[in-house]
């Protein structure tokens, strides 16, 4: 299923920002950024479908 979020334009600066920053140092730090959450709960199964 698509992963979709609703957010303000201050919002979704940051939103890239923190998936931009995540994927520049390759994702260390045991951070996952809101965009990747979003993405994996969209793929779980039992939702998938």
């Amino acid at each position: 299923v698509e992963g979709v979020f609703y957010v303000n334009s201050h919002l979704e600066k940051l939103m890239f920002e923190e998936l931009e920053n995540a994927t520049k140092f390759g994702g260390i730090g045991g951070f996952l950024p809101g965009m990747k959450q979003i993405a994996n709960v969209a793929a779980l199964p039992g939702i998938v479908g």
